[in-house]
């Protein structure tokens, strides 16, 4: 007598079969899907291949290697050349990169080859352009050099837009390197970093201690700036610093006169001798000469200083009596007549040519 509830199943039927041929694939399955982590078959991981170029990937810092009938590429060497003309490198991870190391940017940039390691690219601290770890254009940072006002980088001194001023140890707009410049503002009143005079009078670094300070004229001591200032008798020479004038030079006293034309005229000028007596002149060399056609208190009226020797003489029109007592050495009916060119003269009147220059007819 059969029951229901205790009734085997039919293991011919339709149902029982497919699951049996489920559990059957199941397990031949398991051990391949254990060992490879999916259900598939494993040399769809690595392609076949029967020679090294079946296998290119397409990556220049990758090697094509075909290995007992499968691929393989590994990264080539880190350093190896890549790119175009092999002026990049491999990273060893199976990139090309621009450069690792500075030496890698030589050949683009002989100048300053550097390499920003953060990007692995080449820059230079001449390209125009703020990069790499320039804090600002072509300068800052470990690199390229200071930047404009600031102190100059002991290894790089200054970027490519200022040159080291080394008295100031500042990265300056020129090379500011005369006497009586500099390039801080605690000098010159102007910025940081341009370079300027320092005012007259001054002198912060001692370049002029023995020459009246920094003069009017820049790059200059004032006893050599081309200007009478201070308390120069005449330009460059005369007071308590600069040396003692030459001859001819004004002076107020015997000290501002050099040695040689030591003595100080009622003129004012260095001379070699005292030179007072009436119509005497220091000429520019320091000697004491006759001043023909000057005038003098000790003459009077139409007369002028005549050669050593000759005392006073007429001006053209004055009367005489002998040549030698005309400034033009003519006396023509008791009146003296007009100087000839390269004659004396005191004004233009003494002249037949009308012109009187420097005493002399022109």
């Amino acid at each position: 007598m059969n029951h229901a509830g205790n009734r085997r199943p039919n293991a011919s039927s339709p149902g029982q079969l497919l699951r049996f041929a489920s559990a059957i694939a199941m397990a031949v399955l398991a051990p391949l899907t254990m060992a490879t982590g999916c259900p598939f078959a494993a040399d769809e991981y690595r392609p076949r291949c029967a020679k090294d170029s079946d296998c290119s990937d397409g990556k220049t810092c990758t090697e094509d290697k075909c290995t007992a009938g499968y691929c393989e590429n590994p990264p080539k060497p880190k350093g190896t050349g890549c790119g175009k003309e092999l002026d990049s490198v491999c990273d060893g991870d199976g990139k090309c990169t621009e450069c690792l190391a500075d030496a890698d940017c030589a050949a683009n940039h002989p100048t300053t080859p550097i390499c920003d390691t953060d990007t692995q690219t080449c820059v230079s601290c001449f390209d125009g352009i703020k990069n790499g770890k320039e804090t600002h254009l072509d300068c800052g940072g470990p690199d390229c050099g200071a930047c404009l006002a600031q102190p100059c980088d002991p290894q790089n001194g200054c970027g490519n837009h200022s040159i080291c001023a080394a008295a100031d140890n500042i990265c300056c707009d020129t090379a500011c390197a005369d006497k009586c410049e500099a390039c801080v503002g605690a000098k010159t009143g102007e910025p940081d970093g341009t370079c300027a005079p320092i005012p007259s009078g001054t002198d912060p670094d001692g370049e002029c201690a023995t020459a009246g300070g920094c003069g009017a004229t820049p790059g200059k001591c004032r006893c050599q700036d081309g200007v009478k200032n201070g308390d120069e008798s005449d330009v460059d020479c005369g007071g308590t610093t600069c040396g003692g004038c030459s001859g001819g030079k004004m002076c107020g006293g015997n000290g501002d006169c050099a040695a040689d034309v030591a003595y100080c005229t009622a003129a004012k000028t260095c001379c070699g001798a005292p030179c007072d007596t009436p119509c005497s002149v220091c000429d520019p060399g320091g000697q004491c000469v006759a001043a023909v056609g000057q005038s003098d208190t000790s003459c009077g009226p139409n007369h002028v200083c005549g050669a050593f020797g000759f005392g006073c003489v007429g001006v053209a029109g004055a009367p005489c009596s002998t040549n030698a007592k005309c400034l033009s050495a003519l006396c023509t009916a008791g009146t003296c007549a007009k100087s000839t060119v390269g004659k004396p003269c005191n004004t233009t009147a003494d002249c037949a040519t009308g012109t009187c220059q420097s005493y002399i007819c022109q």
